[in-house]
């Protein structure tokens, strides 16, 4: 992003959020984000394209499907992004500095020119003809289009045809088809290894032919830089790759060399300026390769899950660029191929599990082969390990001093700082399994695809296994609980059925609930649990009642959710919000709006900051309670009055804009709600057991009465309601308890609203609010006011 882009973005205030916030290099935050851990450097969302640096070397410029983005190659910072378009074929940079495109925009195929930095279009051409292929050469100015064995060569300025001629192979299609870098020369590799060249302006063949051996497959080609040979690398199975250089001048083909590729994989093949070296920018490794002393140079090992698919040579030829599927680019001295400073940084979000952890002062990021600790107050990265080619998974402990990893061959427990061992368990597989803590800690459990086992590792034994068939899978536990997912066989449904994690036993009387897929989310509580079908449809289930709270349509590109530290919020993300939605009942809370792509990673302890990751940015913290936002601190009668009106509302974004104001408000809101709401009173034990009893009078009117009076306490009674509908032996009071009972549950209108005010008390947080907090939890054992009171307390001496 330029200076002047940074002072106008930064001279705009969203009104609703307060002054723009920035970061510490001067980049405004969005809206309602309080802090950016890592940088905007070199960050983009969705696959790579095409890569290249400009003519001037200043700048690099990335394309996705549909997407550019540009970047100034020096600070690695942000200069513009380009959107709308449908798909992007290929892109090149031209001498002026400007940006060639193959792109659909709408229906259209159309050949643009755009100024990198600022979007604007310097020339349009529409490309009408039904091709089977089409290339732009390297300087922007040619574009060849294939129709089955016949190419056409056209000059993109006014569209005349420059070149026709016909491949010696029309009935398949090439496996590569490029331009020399002077434009002068096709090449193209056909599934059959054929290789053949032919010069634009004549149709000349300089070369044609197949690699030497019956079992040889050409995997990659590029033109050398002086566009004088191309490179040809040849794989032959159980032997050495071969690169091999084809010289257009006198038809001759040399062997170069004979590599052994790293991990024997193949990838970008790239040839340096100076005609010496030859660069791979292949999966997990950036490599070069000395051509006089036909040796491997230098290696820089990319760590996992990072996986590279593109690369790039600088014009000047002393930079490589490479662009990554994690959305990430980085930057590498040519020659040693160490990562250069202005890379973006070795965040990798993709994968990761994100938490909170030491108080909430750092964010963990977990994942398969990396785990980081980042410093929340300074945007650091505090440490990190990296796995290097091996198949292991990290997770780390919620006090933040452990971290569990798994590998095929063993799963242990580590101090972070020391690394000392506390717990290791060997074992032989193919496979790492997720491993997830139980919310208090104290287990470590392995969720294999076909069983669970759960470890206390403070005492390094077993608690439970749990085995299934090859048809069936659990889902990792997230507390006392865990989940079993069950196929029907022949049937596309599967069942759920919940286990207790300590013992490996089913939870009794559970009622399975069949869903075409699912994935499934633990409520903090430990009895709830959301599960979401390919139906596009969420439903929270009460896993000790065995029925189903509510269930909610899942817009399209909605990612994992996860659920707020005291339970009552749950956010989901699409491809353009972050959604808080009510965890009673699934109604739209608040939506954060975004300009890409995020799905959150974790709470914080106190539940105010909201830890997302976005494709361009490594990971945002959002503010969850609206405390950028500058309400006012203390209200007139009226408005808290109507703010409270709102806040016991069926409206959930109403009420949750009004739990805001009313929480940024304490001095006024908590007077207004001690006088309002007082302490849940029981009636009399004597009182409630004679209800009960005439349950089963033998009077339909004294059955009735009790139902009444029982109803209208439920609230304050609901332990003997419990104790009542387990004891009786008739079906009757059975049944009449039971719809007593279901009056109490979270979703209810009247459960709702009581505890959203004690939300409310909660998000105060002051002396004032502590002590209204104690009086309710002083109140009658049954009551939800009670509970949630008792509730809110725990968590703060937490």
């Amino acid at each position: 992003m330029t200076p002047v882009a940074v002072l106008l973005a930064c001279a705009v205030a969203v009104a609703d959020w307060g002054p723009v916030r920035v970061d510490a290099e001067g980049v405004p935050l969005p809206p309602g984000v309080v802090a950016r851990l890592g940088s905007t450097r070199f960050r983009f969302s969705g696959n790579p394209v095409d890569l290249r640096f400009t003519a001037d070397g200043r700048l690099v410029v990335a394309a996705t499907e549909r997407s550019v983005y540009v970047w100034d190659a020096n600070t690695g910072l942000r200069v513009s992004t380009h959107s709308g378009f449908r798909r992007i074929w290929q892109f090149a940079t031209r001498a002026d500095g400007s940006l060639a495109i193959l792109a659909f925009k709408g229906e259209n195929l159309l050949y643009l020119r755009l100024d990198p930095r600022t979007g604007r279009e310097l020339e349009r051409h529409a490309i009408k003809d039904d091709h089977d292929d089409i290339v732009l050469s390297p300087d922007g100015r040619l574009v060849a289009q294939r129709f089955g064995g016949l190419v056409k060569v056209h000059d993109a300025t006014d569209w005349s045809i420059v070149g026709d001629f016909r491949y010696s192979i029309s009935d398949i299609s090439p496996n590569q088809f490029l331009f020399s870098p002077d434009g002068k020369h096709l090449a193209a590799v056909f599934s059959n290894n054929w290789t053949e060249i032919r010069e634009v302006a004549t149709g000349n063949m300089p070369y044609a032919g197949l690699a030497e051996g019956l079992d040889s497959t050409v995997q990659e080609v590029a033109f050398t830089a002086d566009s004088k040979a191309l490179l040809r690398l040849v794989y032959t199975e159980a032997k050495p790759y071969r690169l091999e250089i084809i010289d257009l001048k006198t038809e001759s083909v040399r062997k170069l060399m004979a590599i052994e590729m790293p991990n024997g994989r193949r990838g970008g093949l790239l040839a340096s300026a100076d005609g010496r070296s030859v660069f791979f920018a292949a999966q997990r490794e950036v490599a070069r390769f000395d051509l006089a002393a036909k040796s491997q140079a230098a290696h820089h090992a990319i760590p996992h899950p990072t996986i590279v698919q593109r690369g790039t040579l600088s014009p000047d030829g002393s930079r490589i660029a490479t662009a990554t599927l994690a959305g990430g680019l980085h930057l590498y001295d040519a020659t040693t191929l160490a990562v250069l400073p202005q890379s973006c940084d070795p965040l990798d979000a993709r994968t990761a599990i994100g938490q909170f952890v030491d108080g909430g002062g750092k964010v963990a990021l977990s994942g398969d082969g990396s785990v980081q600790l980042y410093d929340v107050a300074t945007n650091r990265l505090v440490k990190e390990y990296r796995a290097r080619n091996e198949p292991i998974r990290f997770l780390f402990h919620p006090d933040g001093v452990h971290y569990a990893r798994a590998t095929p061959t063993s799963l242990e427990v580590r101090d972070w700082s020391t690394e000392r061992v506390t717990f290791r368990r060997d074992r032989k597989s193919e496979f790492v399994p997720n491993i997830r803590f139980s919310r208090d800690g104290r287990l470590l459990v392995e969720d294999w695809s076909d069983r669970f086992c759960s470890w206390d590792w403070s005492t390094n034994r077993e608690r439970a296994t749990y085995e299934t068939n090859s048809l069936q899978t659990v889902r990792t536990a997230d507390g006392p609980w865990a989940m079993r997912v069950s196929e029907n066989v022949g049937q596309d449904l599967y069942d759920l059925i919940a286990i207790a994690v300590p013992s490996g036993r089913e939870l009794p009387g559970w009622s399975t609930i069949s869903s075409h897929s699912n994935v499934v989310l633990f409520h903090p509580d430990g009895r709830h649990v959301l599960v979401r079908s390919a139906g596009r449809e969420s439903f929270l289930i009460d896993a000790f009642e065995f029925r189903i709270c509510w269930s909610r349509p899942i817009s399209r590109g909605t990612e994992n959710g996860i659920f707020a530290p005291d339970g009552r919020s749950l956010v989901v993300a699409n491809r353009r919000t972050l959604q808080l939605l009510e965890a009673a009942t699934g109604r739209l809370r608040h939506s954060i709006p975004s300009l890409e792509s995020q799905r959150p990673l974790a709470f914080s302890s106190d539940g105010k900051h909201l830890a997302a990751i976005g494709p361009t940015a490594p990971l945002y913290l959002w503010d969850v309670r609206g405390e950028l936002k500058n309400y006012p601190a203390t209200l007139d009668r009226p408005t808290t009055e109507a703010l409270w009106k709102d806040l016991l509302a069926d409206d959930a974004e109403a009420a949750f804009l009004a739990l805001r104001r009313l929480a940024a408000a304490p001095a006024t809101t908590l007077p207004f709600v001690r006088a309002t709401v007082r302490p849940a009173v029981a009636p009399e034990k004597e009182k409630v057991e004679a209800w009960i009893k005439d349950l089963e009078a033998p009077a339909f009117r004294d059955r009735e009465a009790a139902m009444k009076e029982l109803k209208t306490n439920a609230g304050t009674v609901a332990v003997e309601l419990r104790a009542a509908r387990d004891a009786t032996p008739s079906p009757e009071s059975h049944e009449r308890l039971t719809k007593l009972l279901a009056t109490l549950y979270p979703e209810t209108p009247e459960s709702v609203r009581r505890t959203r005010v004690v939300e409310l008390v909660e998000w105060c947080g002051t002396p004032d609010a502590l002590a209204i907090l104690r009086e309710w939890s002083a109140g009658a054992k049954g009551s939800l006011l009670t509970a949630e009171a008792a509730a809110a307390l725990a968590r703060r001496r937490e």
